[in-house]
């Protein structure tokens, strides 16, 4: 059976939900159900979620305050830390409550300002045989952190997570359904993917209509 943490790779999709969280402003459960929701597509079992949060706090990288509220814990924790537990019953109330708040967001859709469509894949490339390394999957993120400014001060487009696949990770950008305003939101990006020192082989890549007939154009590929 295929494992999707492999190498820990869910755990640390888990350990990002909490990225800028405190103590005195932590994450619920139904928040790291929607952050992994949106950038994976993927509701976590009972295994991943129970045995990622044990893993990460118990290495000191997360904490728990309060009942099934989680902060981020910044630096090495001095102290030995353990997870509350979350049972098979606790896990169906958390699903239960996430499945709650996602109709109550789409009854608030707006399709005309939501970003649905994916519009630019900026793909990082290694060698074919490669599974990206955690290191790999930091960089990547790293040049999203870097790109994500001007698309939130420009209001086209959005960084909706990263996708990886044996020799390359692709840094997914989300925007209108549209393809009117294409070239401006790649006017954004290009600039910093040639400046980044990406691999050799890595490009972008513009998504013209809809998924079911996407139309991709590949541009400056990395030589």
């Amino acid at each position: 059976m295929y494992d999707r943490n492999m190498d820990g790779y869910l755990d640390r999709q888990i350990l990002r939900c909490m990225k800028g969280t405190t103590a005195d402003e932590p994450i619920p459960l139904v928040g790291i159900f929607a952050s992994i929701d949106c950038q994976e597509r993927i509701l976590l079992t009972h295994e991943e979620l129970s045995g990622g949060l044990t893993r990460l706090i118990e290495s000191g990288q997360c904490a728990e305050v309060g009942k099934h509220q989680f902060y981020e814990v910044a630096g090495t924790n001095p102290r030995p830390s353990t997870f509350s537990g979350l049972s098979p019953e606790e896990y169906e109330t958390a699903c239960q409550e996430y499945h709650k708040w996602f109709a109550e967001q789409l009854e608030k859709y707006d399709p005309d300002a939501a970003f649905t469509r994916q519009k630019l894949v900026i793909r990082w490339k290694l060698d074919e045989d490669s599974f990206p390394s955690e290191e790999d999957e930091e960089t990547v993120l790293a040049l999203g952190d870097a790109i994500e400014p001007a698309l939130e001060k420009s209001g086209l487009a959005e960084i909706n997570g990263i996708e990886i696949a044996t020799g390359l990770i692709d840094l997914l950008i989300f925007g209108k359904e549209t393809d009117d305003d294409m070239d401006d939101i790649y006017a954004l990006v290009v600039d910093t993917f040639k400046s980044y020192g990406c691999p050799k082989g890595s490009c972008i890549i513009r998504c013209y209509g809809p998924a079911e007939n996407c139309r991709e154009v590949f541009s400056d590929e990395i030589v």
